[in-house]
C-alpha cells in the first residue's frame, strides 16, 4: 500500500503519476489520505479505480446521506464533499445545543453550549452517532471508500464503494493519548 500523504493538485498528479508509470497495473494499492470524491472524479476512473480513500461522509451512503445530496446538489450543482457535510453537522449539531440552553443562554457565553454538545452522543442526521470530547475531537465512524472501475460507476456521482465502516471509537486516537495540556488527568 502507497499512502499518498498530500491534497489537492500534488494527490490528483501523484495518482496519475502512479498510473502512468504501471504501479496501480502492477497490483499496486493506493490510499488517498486527504482525497474526498470530486477529486476521485477529477482524477478519472479508468486512472482511480482501485484507489483507497477513507472519510466520514459519502454521499451515497444511506438514505440520509442521499437526501442531504439531493438538496445540496440543488442548491449548489454538485455533490457535496466530507468537509461540507462536516460543516453542515457542526452547524447543525451546534444550533440544537443553543435551542436547548436557549439563546440569551448562548449569547452570555459559548461554554453552555459546549457542555450540552458534551452532555451526550449527538444522533447526527448525516454521521450516526457524534461525540464531541473536551479535546474538541468529534468522534463519529469513518468509511473506508475505493474507486469504482468504469464499467461499475453508473453515474458521473457514482464513484465510490463503501468498503468498510470504521467506529468512531477506533477511528480516532483515545482522549488518554492525546497529550492536549488543556486535558486535566
Amino acid at each position: 500500500m502507497i499512502g499518498v500523504a498530500n491534497s489537492g493538485p500534488d494527490a490528483i498528479n501523484c495518482i496519475k503519476q502512479a498510473a502512468e508509470f504501471g504501479i496501480i497495473k502492477k497490483g499496486q494499492k493506493i490510499a488517498g489520505l486527504s482525497l474526498d470524491v470530486l477529486a476521485v472524479r477529477s482524477i478519472g476512473l479508468d486512472i482511480a479505480q482501485g484507489v483507497i480513500v477513507a472519510d466520514s461522509f459519502y454521499w451515497d451512503f444511506n438514505d440520509q446521506t442521499r437526501a442531504f445530496t439531493k438538496t445540496f446538489k440543488a442548491l449548489h450543482g454538485e455533490i457535496p464533499t466530507g468537509q461540507q457535510a462536516c460543516q453542515y453537522s457542526a452547524l447543525h449539531n451546534y444550533l440544537n445545543a443553543v435551542a436547548i440552553v436557549g439563546v440569551s443562554e448562548a449569547k452570555k457565553s459559548g461554554r453552555a453550549v459546549l457542555r450540552q454538545m458534551r452532555a451526550a452522543p449527538m444522533e447526527d442526521p448525516l454521521f450516526g452517532p457524534i461525540v464531541l470530547r473536551e479535546d474538541g475531537r468529534t468522534v463519529r465512524r469513518m468509511l473506508v471508500l475505493q474507486a469504482k472501475s468504469p464499467e461499475q460507476s453508473k453515474s458521473q456521482d457514482d464513484i465510490l464503494a463503501v468498503i468498510s465502516e470504521i467506529p468512531g471509537d477506533e477511528a480516532f486516537r483515545p482522549l488518554s493519548e492525546g497529550g492536549c495540556p488543556l486535558i486535566k488527568s
